[in-house]
């Protein structure tokens, strides 16, 4: 409530926001039907996190840190394949990036990192490269430099002459440790008993109510189909599977342990 980052890594960050906002119950300030932006570490990119998210939902924002590596590249060329948006954010204005620019959606321009003489440049140098990515502004303060941009093509806006970041509080969904370690130790062993998975899950209404969230995306993203209210919870297990099972519980059990110390079991 402090209105700054906490004292986490990105990934634990990103993890934990991708579990409230997107497996946790909705809050009152939250609208399911907008876009979210998600600023993703260059490892959860590699590690297939974006891939757990409805598409027709997120932006993928590539964090500043992340180098344009050929494994970064085949990653972002997957997620575009397969239906998502991808946002460059914070980059460098060299022509590092230029191989990931076909498979971008939209590019962020810092203005305060960046002159407009700078960007300008940056610009008419990739114009046809540019021609289907949208541009986005931020940082802008003022009208003149709303109008600048505006009237240089950019589509998209963001800073603090439209609005200051909003807080708001709203309930979680807490989970039980106890079951959270022993589902952590039952999906990453070498053979997953998919019955005691479900049964760990049956002991935490949370991370039941979670794991149905978790796999809507994945219905979604795969098959086109919304909505697995019809589903059991066993059922939702064995079509999942261990590897996505994993997934889930990279996100949903270590974001929510970080401060955890426990040497009990199940």
């Amino acid at each position: 409530m402090a209105n700054r980052f906490p004292n986490v890594s990105p990934e634990h960050a990103t993890a934990q926001l991708i579990e409230e906002q997107f497996f946790g119950a909705p809050g009152s300030s939250q609208k399911e039907s907008g876009t979210v932006f998600v600023n993703f570490p260059y490892e959860l990119l590699l590690q297939g996190l974006a891939e757990t998210l409805p598409k027709d939902r997120v932006v993928i924002e590539i964090l500043e840190t992340a180098e344009p590596t050929g494994a970064l590249l085949a990653t972002i060329k997957r997620l575009h394949q397969q239906g998502f948006r991808i946002a460059l954010d914070d980059f460098s204005l060299s022509g590092d990036w230029d191989t990931f620019i076909p498979y971008i959606s939209i590019i962020k321009f810092d203005i305060r990192e960046n002159s407009w003489p700078e960007i300008q440049d940056y610009l008419l140098c990739r114009e046809e490269l540019l021609k289907n990515t949208l541009l986005l502004a931020e940082k802008i303060e003022t009208f003149d430099e709303y109008e600048l941009f505006k009237n240089a093509g950019f589509t998209l806006f963001q800073g603090y002459f439209f609005s200051k970041p909003v807080v708001y509080k709203s309930n979680k969904l807490v989970q039980n440790h106890i079951v959270s370690l022993n589902l952590i130790q039952e999906v990453n062993s070498d053979a997953p008993n998919l019955q005691r998975i479900e049964d760990l899950l049956k002991h935490d209404v949370a991370l039941s109510y979670k794991v149905m969230r978790y796999a809507q995306n994945i219905l979604y993203n795969t098959r086109g189909i919304k909505g697995t209210r019809s589903h059991s919870l066993k059922d939702i297990v064995v079509y999942l599977g261990a590897k996505e099972l994993r997934r889930f519980v990279l996100v949903t059990c270590l974001s929510s342990m970080n401060n955890v110390k426990t040497n009990e079991t199940y």
